[in-house]
C-alpha cells in the first residue's frame, strides 16, 4: 500500500502567515516560500487534493515542529496539534476518516516520542502509545482503529496499537529482527506485515518477512533477493497499491550509492529488478513514492552530475525514466525521506520539498506529470489577464478559498489583485 496519507478537511488555531506569489522554476510551483521560517520537513494531502498537512516550523512564535494545513494553491498557514502538551512534531502524518495521528516528543509521564491523534472537525489530542519505546513509522488499518508502528528502540520491532487511547498495544514480529523506519509497510487490505530485516540465524543476505498484523503468528514467510552479492541492504521503501511489488532503494556493496529496485511480494526466492541504476560514483537515489495505480514511481536522484538532487518519474518497469525538474539551481535538492514526495490523488500530479535558499530552508512545491506550467492567476485559461479572471479571483475570496487572501490579512484588498496580477506576470502565457 503506498504510504501516501490523506485527510478531509479538518479544524485548527488559525494562523496568519502571508500568501505567496507563486513562484515558478521551470514546470514547478512553490506553495510554501513564505509561510515558513524554517523548514517543511515532511507533508501528506487531503482526499480530495486541495490541501498540504506539513509539519515544520512557521514564523508564528510557537518554538518547534509543528503540524499545520495550507491549500495547495499557496495560502494561510493553520496551526493544527496543540503546542502546550508537546514539543516537536516527527515525520509526516497519518491520517484517517475522523482523525489526524501525528508523532512528537511529549512531557506526559514519558519524554520519549509517542502517537497522537487530533479529530478533524477539532477537539483534544489523545496520546495512543505508552512509551514502549521511540515510536517510529505508522501505518492506519482497519478503518483507522488500529495503528501498525514501527518501535525504534528496545526491539526495533513491529507493535499493534489501538487507537481509542486504551494503550492495548502488542507486538507482531519477533524479538530477533532488525528492522529500521521506512523498511516495511501493510497491504491495503491491512492483514499482513511486510517488513526488511537481518534475521539471526535465517536467510543471508538482508531478506523480507511476511506477517499477519493480529499477532497471530511469529513464524514469518520470507521473501529473498536472488543474485545479490553478499551486503545488500534494503534501505527505504513502499508496497505498490496493488501490493504485487515492493519498491526500494538499495545498496548492493558498502561503498555503492543507491539504486531504485522492486521485488514480487510472492513467497520465495524471488529476482530484484533495478529500475534505475547507479554506474558512476555521483549518482543516487534517495526517496520514492510510487503512483496510486502502481504503474509509475516518482523519486529523487542525482543522475546527471550536475550536484542537484532532482525530481524524476519511471514506469513501474523501468522504462520510461524522466526528469520534472531539469533546471533547478545549484542548491535546490529535492529531498527524499518519508512524507517528501506525494502523488495527487488522480495521479497527475507530484508534491515535493525542496531546497528554495541557500542556507538550507525548505519549501513544498509541485510538478504537474505531463510537464505543464500550471498558472493559477489564468482562471479562464485563455492566455490572458482579463477582466474576466479579476472576477473569478473576487469569486474565490468570497467562496473560502484561502488562497484568494495573498496578504493574510481577512480581507480582499487592492494588495491582494496586484499580488494576482504579478503571479500571472511571473509566470503564465
Amino acid at each position: 500500500m503506498t504510504r501516501t496519507r490523506t485527510i478531509a478537511l479538518a479544524a485548527g488555531l488559525a494562523l496568519a502567515a502571508t500568501a505567496p506569489t507563486l513562484a515558478q522554476e521551470g514546470t514547478e510551483v512553490v506553495i510554501t516560500p513564505a509561510v515558513t521560517s524554517g523548514d517543511v520537513d515532511a507533508f501528506t494531502l487531503t482526499l480530495d487534493g486541495m490541501f498540504a498537512f506539513f509539519v515544520g516550523s512557521v514564523d508564528d512564535g510557537i518554538s518547534g515542529d509543528h503540524l499545520y494545513r495550507v491549500p495547495v494553491t499557496g495560502g494561510e498557514a493553520i496551526l493544527y496539534d496543540d503546542p502546550t502538551l508537546q514539543g516537536d512534531v516527527d515525520e509526516a502524518p497519518i491520517v484517517g476518516t475522523d482523525y489526524v495521528y501525528f508523532k512528537g516528543d511529549q512531557n506526559i509521564g514519558n519524554p520519549e516520542n509517542e502517537w497522537f491523534r487530533l479529530p478533524i472537525d477539532g477537539g483534544d489530542q489523545l496520546q495512543i502509545t505508552n512509551g514502549t519505546g521511540i515510536a517510529g513509522d505508522g501505518v492506519l488499518i482497519k478503518g483507522g482503529t488500529e495503528l501498525i508502528y514501527l518501535n525504534d528502540e528496545s526491539s526495533d520491532g513491529i507493535f499493534n496499537a489501538l487507537t481509542d487511547g486504551s494503550f492495548d498495544i502488542f507486538g507482531i514480529t519477533p524479538l530477533d529482527v532488525d528492522i529500521d523506519q521506512f523498511q516495511w509497510d501493510v497491504t491495503s487490505d491491512g492483514e499482513t506485515l511486510i517488513y526488511a530485516s537481518q534475521f539471526a540465524g535465517g536467510p543471508q543476505p538482508k531478506v523480507f518477512g511476511i506477517l499477519p498484523t493480529d499477532g497471530s503468528s511469529f513464524d514469518p514467510e520470507f521473501i529473498t533477493p536472488i543474485d545479490v552479492p553478499d551486503f545488500f541492504e534494503i534501505v527505504d521503501g513502499e508496497l505498490s497499491d496493488d501490493d504485487q511489488f515492493f519498491v526500494f532503494t538499495a545498496q548492493y556493496d558498502f561503498d555503492d550509492q543507491r539504486s531504485l529496485v522492486k521485488v514480487s511480494t510472492t513467497p520465495g526466492d524471488v529476482e530484484v529488478e533495478v529500475l534505475v541504476p547507479v554506474t558512476e560514483p555521483f549518482q543516487e537515489v534517495i526517496g520514492l513514492a510510487v503512483s496510486p495505480d502502481s504503474s509509475m514511481v516518482a523519486f529523487s536522484a542525482d543522475l546527471d552530475e550536475e550536484a542537484v538532487f532532482s525530481l524524476y518519474v519511471v514506469n513501474i518497469d523501468g522504462t520510461g525514466l524522466r526528469n520534472l525538474t531539469p533546471d533547478l539551481p545549484a542548491y535546490a535538492d529535492v529531498e527524499g525521506g518519508y512524507g517528501d514526495i506525494r502523488w495527487s490523488p488522480d495521479g497527475t500530479r507530484i508534491y515535493f520539498i525542496r531546497d528554495k535558499e541557500f542556507e538550507g530552508t525548505h519549501a513544498l512545491y509541485y510538478v504537474d506529470l505531463d510537464g505543464s506550467m500550471p498558472c493559477r492567476a489564468d482562471i479562464d485559461g485563455d492566455g490572458a489577464l482579463t477582466i474576466f479572471d479579476f472576477l473569478g479571483f473576487q469569486n474565490m475570496f468570497d467562496s473560502g478559498d484561502l488562497g484568494a487572501d495573498f496578504d493574510g490579512d481577512g480581507s480582499l484588498s487592492i494588495f491582494d489583485f496586484l499580488a494576482f496580477q504579478n503571479e500571472f506576470d511571473a509566470g503564465c502565457p
